[in-house]
């Protein structure tokens, strides 16, 4: 797999969409990061900063990833679907 495939899927995963242009991986990253946003059920609004690495020694992808939103409880909900 490769990072742009991580980042496919961490967003289809999510439901949410990438913003200003960041869901694009340039060729031959090493990492990347990747702003979304959506609204969850009952309006509430959700953005996410998704920050991509892959590792040197192994080829595997590292994910972090920070919510915010409205709602201290789909924060909570969004992390732990991860």
């Amino acid at each position: 797999k490769s990072l742009n495939d991580a980042v496919k899927a961490v967003v289809e995963f999510l439901g949410l969409e990438p913003c200003e242009g960041t869901g694009t991986v340039p060729h031959n990253a090493v990492g990347h990061t990747v702003f979304l946003s959506g609204v969850y059920l009952g309006g509430i609004k959700v953005l996410a900063r998704t920050l991509f690495s892959v590792s040197a020694s192994d080829n595997t992808i590292m994910l972090k990833i920070a919510i915010r939103s409205e709602s201290p409880d789909v924060s909570q909900l969004v992390l732990d679907c991860i």
